[in-house]
């Protein structure tokens, strides 16, 4: 499973968490590496 910017999006909502674009972008690979 491949993490994208708008699965990052998602879980940020779901969770009340408040990402800037940036952060958002910064976490794609970080999910990507852990969930590989």
């Amino acid at each position: 499973m491949s993490v994208d910017t708008a699965i990052v999006a998602k879980i940020a909502a779901l969770a009340r968490i408040k990402l800037s674009e940036n952060e958002v972008s910064a976490m794609v690979p970080e999910l990507n590496g852990i969930l590989a």
